[in-house]
């Protein structure tokens, strides 16, 4: 069973174009994978990972250090991170845990990409360690 989509009307407008029908069928094939329960965890992961990618590019660029290996390398750890969870779901649905590990796993993947932004973000010149501070005092 297809899960309700609540992105899909907010990104259409409520219209059901043919971009509607694409990202529903993404979602679906997403769900039949990873399970309906892991899907936000993917959606972040699959955010943070084009994220990642961008803002590897562009630290890339200021540094004179466009390589199509590095950025390959790249794409090859995310398509790897999908694959983590593919198998998390594979053992949560053959072997039952007393805990949830496709959330366990998937957290730790999200953290990973997080902490890969920041760091691009740092080797590009945006004071992070300020920014993280700021953050801090606010608390």
């Amino acid at each position: 069973m297809i899960q309700y989509n609540p992105i899909l009307p907010l990104l259409t407008g409520g219209k059901l174009t043919f971009f509607t029908k694409v990202l529903a069928g993404i979602t679906a094939i997403l769900a039949w994978i990873f399970g309906a329960g892991a899907l936000p965890l993917v959606y972040c992961y699959l955010g943070l990972c084009s994220i990642d990618l961008i803002t590897g590019f562009i630290k890339a660029i200021i540094n004179k250090e466009v390589e199509s290996n590095k950025m390959s390398v790249g794409v090859g750890k995310k398509v790897l991170g999908l694959g983590v969870f593919a198998l998390c779901r594979v053992l949560e649905t053959v072997i039952t845990f007393p805990v949830p590990i496709i959330q366990i796993a998937g957290t730790i993947l999200i953290l990973a990409e997080a902490t890969s932004i920041l760091e691009n973000l740092k080797s590009c010149g945006v004071p992070v360690d300020k920014i993280i501070n700021i953050i801090k005092e606010k608390e």
